[in-house]
């Protein structure tokens, strides 16, 4: 992982705490790991002091003896733990018995040596757990630094597929009378609505992305009948009435979740909860929650806007129509929704207008 110039100045450079009460131990420790060319030990007799200085200092390594007055090494441990701070611990005490061995590395210790030990073999030991700290930082880095690019391309992709998104949308437009505020008013209702209804983010995301495209399928109707001033006739009406098919179809088959959502919401936002809707006569709980949301965002939008059929409604009209159709054309669920949400939709109907 590392060059062995590089990896050996880390390692001699590494912040070491000897935390141990007798002086003649931090001494001979002292000289050991100075002969050696460590050049950052600290030392501290004090366990309670040492715990302070760990939450507040860097070290790389704690050596640690275990009989200590005030604070005993596996309170010490114990306390550290609590902390998550991820720096390794080196046991190093006169205590050799198995279960005091197997208690030290059960706390967190990562290394247990017992005194008196030999020289070569403290700093050997200690060299390699410098070593997997050193590694394992430098793979957090790195796997950080994988984990921000691929953020980035995320987000990337996620704008990529809102641009297409919008840039459908905007084709269906071109096709249509209607302007571009509707899709901007009824998308930002459909958000509120569904934001009203708790659901989660990335839901409430999806749908304020994906609703401009629920009437996409107008694309495959006839200009004569999707531009014509006056009523439509029943031969007309039943060619209309194939735009959220044709949406459907467009958009169906992505493995995309935006794209999905956009299906979804393309097909399904002229069903009716009771069930007299199109095109395919879903009824209740059969119909998506996307779909439920966009019909009433939509038909409100249609009221409330200016056709070249047929005049404004005024906004409290349109809300009270809402209200009647309860439990026929709209689920009780989302007209609570849109109730809840109205001092959004306000503000939205206030702030977009032609």
């Amino acid at each position: 992982m590392l060059s062995k110039q590089s990896s050996d100045e880390q390692i001699l450079s590494s912040s070491i705490l000897v935390v141990d009460d007798n002086p003649d131990s931090i001494e001979i420790t002292q000289e050991m790991l100075s002969r050696n060319g460590f050049t950052s030990v600290t030392v501290e007799q004090n366990a309670v002091r040492a715990l302070s200085r760990v939450i507040t200092d860097e070290f790389k390594v704690i050596l640690l003896d275990l009989l200590m007055p005030k604070m005993h090494g596996f309170v010490f441990l114990e306390e550290l733990r609590k902390y998550n701070l991820g720096i390794s611990v080196f046991i190093v005490t006169g205590m050799n018995d198995q279960e005091t061995c197997m208690r030290a590395f059960d706390l967190g210790a990562t290394e247990f040596i017992t005194k008196p030990f030999k020289e070569k073999e403290l700093v050997a030991r200690l060299r390699r757990l410098l070593v997997t700290s050193i590694n394992q930082k430098l793979l957090a880095t790195k796997a950080q630094f994988f984990e921000e690019i691929a953020s980035d391309r995320t987000i990337e992709l996620e704008q990529a597929q809102s641009e297409i998104i919008r840039r459908l949308s905007r084709a269906s437009e071109f096709r249509d009378n209607e302007t571009g505020l509707h899709v901007v008013r009824m998308s930002h209702y459909s958000q509120a609505v569904a934001t009203a209804l708790q659901l989660p983010k990335r839901t409430v995301n999806l749908i304020l992305h994906a609703a401009p495209m629920h009437d996409v399928g107008k694309i495959g109707i006839p200009d004569a009948i999707l531009l014509k001033p006056g009523p439509l006739t029943d031969a007309e009406w039943l060619i209309m009435k194939t735009h959220p098919t044709i949406g459907g179809k467009i958009l169906g088959g992505s493995s995309v979740g935006l794209i999905q959502a956009a299906a979804e919401i393309a097909l399904t936002h002229h069903e009716r909860w009771d069930g007299s809707g199109y095109p395919a006569g879903l009824c209740g709980q059969e119909i998506p929650i996307s779909g439920q949301i966009i019909a009433i965002a939509d038909v409100f939008d249609a009221l409330t806007s200016t056709r070249p059929y047929k005049k404004a409604w005024a906004f409290d009209d349109a809300f009270v129509f809402i209200q009647k159709q309860v439990g026929k054309h709209f689920s009780p669920a989302v007209v609570a929704a849109f109730e809840k949400a109205l001092p959004e939709i306000t503000e939205t109907y206030q702030q977009f207008q032609e």
